[in-house]
């Protein structure tokens, strides 16, 4: 992945029943990109990311 703008993070999330709540976009070539985000999920929980950035 190459590119002006590349950013990785790493995250450790439970694995519920339910699934983690969260939605990506992306690929290969582009890189996998986080779209959504369910309330009340596990990736909503630990508010470890801002969609907003």
């Amino acid at each position: 992945l190459t590119g002006e703008w590349v950013q990785v993070q790493i995250l450790h999330l439970p694995n519920e029943p339910e699934g983690l709540g969260f939605g990506i976009v992306g690929g290969h070539s582009t890189g996998v990109v986080i779209k959504s985000i369910v309330a009340g999920s596990v990736a909503d929980k630990v508010k470890l990311w801002d969609l907003n950035e």
